[in-house]
């Protein structure tokens, strides 16, 4: 159906002029839906399909991402007998290569005009499925040139087998997470369901056209769903279910037993006193005897004595209860207080943990600081000396500029003279060593500033000039590094830690 309907819009749009005439036919691979184990039958196969393996077969010479042609099939031997891409043929057996993809090829007639889509991600391309082009130039040699819809013009050879398809018409499947604005929809009875109904009738954003022959039998299958169901999706439901319920029941007997265990105490003495009243013993509220009555004995009062024997026990819980709940009362306050008093005193042990730490770190740092000037003082020098300004730029990482490194030249350069450029470069180089400066930044200012770099650079090339700055840095600093070794080597001197 959906190629029937390209064709007829196709040569619509070409009576009309908005479509050219047919200038190249492409072969476009159309997946064919195979499981793993289907495609290692013979029976899947078809002349003239085609056949990509994802990986390498070097036993039966499959290369991955190549595309093979099933030329015939063998069913004495159960093998294929495919073509590659240079005319060689192959006998293949299925069931040893399982990494494949399988397609079956469709001819397309294209134009200037045409609006395709790609099939299949492509890295190398830079292509990705469901991207859409137009064609807006055709060459002889199958080369064309396509416009994406962002406006970009690239040019792809189309000859061949190609991962390309009509993008005039879309399935439902396929134009899923797409807009358009104005959208014409063929719904069949037959594979129209719910969900795909969402789908087509949600593209568009201006105007929406369904095409059915049968509106009442749309109406029914648009409701029913299709969605497959199995008893493995109600399992985690279930266990969510019973957790929760096992949860409840555990909280429930906690709770319980804790109130069991606190009101214990209590709920005997109210019973105790109960008893009491009720047995005729001595009440802590009248002092006396009170004889038990029978339930089926009454005097001359009638309900009357047992009403006075029922305010005379409620008055006796009345002097019972209000001390129980100040009592009760008096109780969470001071249980609440022990927790709160447990909590301070855990973090104040941290506090104080915490405080010790800082105590001994910071009397290691004063002892380590100390012995560090007495060891700069011992060698010569002393911690936290100033150093010069330009040293102190030196020291925070300077950035490559030729301008800070040749003015760090000419600063050292004052005063010096030399018989030729390299010594210059030599006592520049050493005297901005002494004064701090390391062998990188010394390298750079070398660069920037020595003429005989310029003259090195430009006779002999960059390496030449390279090489000759590094030899002159590691040769200043070794010097005077072997030079300040010797000399405390000796002089005689005692150094305390």
């Amino acid at each position: 159906e959906r190629l029937s309907l390209v064709g007829r819009l196709r040569q619509a749009l070409q009576a009309e002029g908005t479509l050219g005439q047919d200038a190249l036919t492409i072969s476009s691979l159309r997946r064919k839906d195979l499981t793993q184990v289907q495609a290692q039958y013979l029976v899947a196969y078809q002349p003239g399909d085609v056949l990509m393996p994802t990986q390498d077969y070097k036993k039966q010479g499959l290369a991955k991402y190549q595309h093979y042609t099933v030329r015939s099939i063998d069913q004495a031997s159960q093998r294929l007998v495919v073509e590659t891409v240079d005319g060689q043929l192959l006998s293949v057996d299925p069931a040893r290569c399982k990494k494949k993809t399988v397609y079956s090829v469709q001819t397309l007639d294209t134009a200037v005009g045409d609006r395709l889509r790609w099939t299949k991600n492509d890295r190398k391309a830079k292509t990705r499925n469901g991207q859409q082009f137009t064609i807006t130039e055709v060459l002889d040699s199958g080369i064309v040139r396509t416009m994406d819809e962002a406006g970009q013009s690239r040019w792809f050879p189309l000859s061949g087998y190609q991962h390309v398809d009509y993008a005039w018409v879309s399935t439902t499947y396929s134009s899923q997470g797409k807009t358009a604005d104005r959208v014409l929809a063929l719904m069949s009875e037959q594979t129209t369901n719910r969900e795909s109904f969402y789908v087509a009738v949600s593209r568009a954003k201006h105007g929406l056209k369904i095409y059915t022959t049968d509106k009442d039998e749309l109406l029914k299958r648009s409701q029913t769903s299709r969605a497959k169901e199995n008893a493995s999706d109600y399992v985690p439901l279930f266990r969510t279910g019973e957790n929760y319920a096992k949860t409840q029941k555990e909280r429930k007997r906690k709770d319980s037993k804790v109130t069991t265990n606190n009101g214990r105490d209590i709920g005997k003495r109210v019973g105790e006193c109960l008893a009491r009243e009720l047995a005729g013993q001595p009440s802590a509220r009248t002092g006396g005897y009170q004889r038990a009555r029978p339930a089926n004995e009454f005097d001359g009062a009638g309900i009357s004595a047992n009403d006075s024997a029922s305010e005379s026990i409620a008055e006796g819980f009345d002097g019972i209860l209000e001390p129980l709940s100040h009592a009760i009362a008096e109780y969470v306050e001071q249980s609440d207080l022990i927790k709160g008093e447990r909590f301070f005193a855990e973090a104040v042990a941290a506090v104080d943990l915490g405080f010790e730490q800082l105590e001994r770190s910071a009397k290691n740092r004063n002892k380590l600081a100390a012995a560090v000037d007495r060891f700069n003082a011992a060698v010569g020098g002393k911690a936290g000396t100033a150093q010069p300004e330009l040293n102190e730029i030196n020291d925070k990482d300077v950035t490559k500029d030729a301008l800070y490194y040749k003015a760090l030249w000419h600063h050292y350069r004052q005063g010096i003279e030399a018989n030729s450029k390299g010594e210059l470069d030599h006592l520049v180089g050493r005297r901005a060593f002494e004064d701090g400066i390391k062998q990188r930044a010394i390298s750079l200012m070398i660069t920037a500033g020595s003429e005989a770099v310029q003259q090195i650079h430009q006779s002999d090339g960059k390496q030449r000039a390279m090489k000759y700055v590094n030899y002159m840095a590691r040769r200043i600093c070794q010097e005077k590094l072997v030079k300040a070794a010797d000399q405390r080597a000796s002089t005689p001197r005692q150094i305390e830690l």
